[in-house]
């Protein structure tokens, strides 16, 4: 009571706070998903009619070989239509998986939006720091508490530090963490953990498996904030809270973001990368898009990681960069 008297808010207050902004930035950044996802659905479609158009003229050149019983034609024709099956099943599951991104996307836009407007996040004022979702299989959240619970699809669960996630096989979760920033796929088999770390730092400790992280650079991120809230529909409540936390919007910008695990650190401001527990006590880094600074697991004697470029840390040291391939990104499978 006398923090408030002077003007200086309590704990709870504080975390409730603290709360609203993440809750505005995981709305208006679910938002900019749903209309992400929207055009991209659109594009697939296209692709997808023009990969249909040449899997049936290839099919068609091949039943015409086979007809006339023309030995070299079926083989001049074979190939083609090999790879016009082949592409037209990458591009049907990338469907797939955009639909299923866009169901999470109004999912989660959904349940922040109402947790919002009812104005709970305030109540208890436990702190938030993520928001969980299932997109296949058997998710298990395990809180700090204790208490376990299995993900239901639809129905994503907001997140606090010490939080637990487990996927089990055939299975795959998503995570909105670091202020709403990120976009963090766990694949199968795979433990995380959120961490605190203070105000000016955010952890993830992957404790098994492997995850991608998608992390939007800070300028970009408020500017997609500040889009989206010029645009969002919102009620009186929604357009209050919009105004209260663009202030801490801008504060954001100087947080650190990490992922550890047991023999590594990463350390992140605007990155696409993956960190995998390989066996042996080894991690593996690999880099998609901006720089990992990669150290022990104090966060000391960082190494730069480049775009393009996977190292791996075990007992013996980091390893020289190699280059990534097209079959390092798993999470697009």
């Amino acid at each position: 009571m006398a923090l408030s008297l002077f003007g200086i808010p309590s704990p709870s207050a504080q975390a409730a706070g603290n709360n609203e902004s993440f809750l505005v930035a995981l709305l208006l950044k679910t938002a900019a998903m749903k209309e992400r996802r929207a055009l991209d659905i659109q594009e697939s479609d296209r692709a997808l009619e023009t990969s249909e158009r040449a899997f049936e003229e290839a099919e068609k050149r091949m039943t015409n070989a086979q007809e006339t019983q023309n030995d070299q034609a079926i083989h001049a024709a074979r190939e083609p239509l090999l790879k016009a099956r082949a592409e037209r099943k990458r591009l049907k599951e990338r469907k797939e998986y955009l639909e299923m991104s866009m169901k999470l996307a109004e999912a989660a836009y959904t349940a922040v939006r109402d947790l919002l407007v009812s104005g709970k996040a305030g109540e208890t004022a436990p702190p938030m720091c993520g928001l969980l979702s299932l997109r296949s299989g058997k998710v298990t959240l395990l809180k700090k508490d204790g208490t376990k619970s299995a993900l239901q699809v639809g129905r994503p669960g907001f997140l606090e530090p010490g939080d637990e996630m487990m996927t089990d096989g055939k299975s795959a979760a998503e995570i909105l963490a670091f202020d709403g920033r990120a976009v963090v796929q766990m694949d199968e088999r795979s433990q995380l953990r959120l961490e605190g770390g203070g105000q000016q730092e955010q952890a993830l400790r992957l404790l098994q498996g492997r995850l991608h992280c998608a992390l939007d650079e800070a300028e970009v991120f408020a500017g997609l904030l500040q889009e989206q809230a010029r645009r969002v529909d919102a009620e009186q409540k929604l357009k209050e809270a919009l105004a209260r936390s663009e202030e801490k919007f801008a504060t954001g910008k100087e947080k650190t973001y990490t992922v550890r695990t047991p023999s590594l650190c990463c350390s992140v401001q605007s990155s696409n990368f993956t960190v995998e527990l390989v066996g042996g006590g080894a991690t593996a880094v690999s880099v998609f898009a901006g720089a990992v600074e990669v150290g022990d697991p104090d966060c000391a004697n960082k190494v730069r990681v480049e775009q393009d470029f996977k190292v791996t840390m075990t007992k013996a040291g980091l390893s020289e960069p190699r280059k990534i391939t097209e079959a390092d990104k798993w999470w697009e499978k």
